[in-house]
């Protein structure tokens, strides 16, 4: 799981370590029933050559989950697509759903080096869309990008964080109600107090809304910003564009990750 650059928006951040990283304070993740929406919606997303990370339907034919997860660090190069699989609604061996991935959408900006330095705002960019070969026959779990009003009150907004974390990773896990603690990267990045461990990356921030329940966000790691371990999560309005330029068509039609 990638922890992010050394500083976003003028604020010192630095790797997080330990046994414990990505629990903050008590382990609040509960065990799911990945059969029940929206949870069917959110899956792994297995590399054939080895590895996952959590994803989340958003489309019928598209999956949210993290550009880092999508990066071979050992080779220092992008996962080609047909070697991404998407299993949505994973329990233990099974699915409800099975694809594999025919196109990649994501910032061309390469992860950091572990421990190395990265751009700035890199966290911001630390989000990808796996277009799949074909559309899902699960619901899928809208997109929503929070308003400034929304955001605001650090600490005030609950949300939702489910995954595949590393501890269990046939199993779907869920930290209700943690909270958005604060934004950087002009409001590109979420900081949050929701637990999340290796193979969580990529995993959804959800919020109820009188309406439903929908992704504001993506996990993109830990950082300790001070001494105070922290989530991040790519915000939606990040990404949210190149959601909806989905609808277009494809003229290049060539699976290399872009914007």
């Amino acid at each position: 799981m990638l922890a992010g650059s050394p500083a976003l928006g003028g604020e010192r951040i630095s790797i997080a370590g330990g046994e414990r990283i990505g629990i903050i304070g008590d382990d609040d993740r509960a065990i799911l029933d990945s059969a029940e929406w929206p949870w069917s919606a959110v899956g792994r997303v297995n590399r054939t050559w080895g590895g996952y990370c959590t994803g989340t339907l958003v489309a019928a034919e598209v999956v949210l989950t993290a550009a880092h997860c999508i990066f071979d660090a050992r080779t220092r190069r992008w996962i080609k697509p047909e070697e991404l699989h998407f299993l949505a609604g994973y329990r233990r061996g099974g699915y409800l759903f099975h694809a594999t991935v025919r196109r990649v959408v994501a910032p061309l900006t390469p992860p950091p080096r572990q421990g190395g330095v990265a751009g700035n705002d890199w966290p911001a960019d630390d989000w990808a869309l796996l277009v799949l070969g074909e559309a899902a026959t699960v619901a899928p779990i809208p997109v929503k990008a929070l308003d400034d009003g929304e955001a605001a009150g650090d600490g005030e907004l609950h949300v939702m964080r489910a995954g595949y974390g590393q501890d269990r990773p046939h199993l779907l896990s869920l930290h209700d109600d943690c909270r958005i603690t604060g934004r950087l990267a002009a409001g590109r990045v979420l900081k949050h107090g929701c637990d999340a461990l290796q193979g969580d990356s990529g995993s959804p921030l959800l919020v109820r809304s009188g309406d439903g329940v929908f992704v504001i966000g993506v996990t993109s790691g830990v950082a300790r910003i001070g001494t105070v371990q922290q989530g991040m999560a790519v915000g939606a309005a990040a990404f949210l564009a190149a959601l909806r330029a989905l609808d277009q068509p494809d003229e290049a039609g060539d699976g290399r990750p872009r914007n």
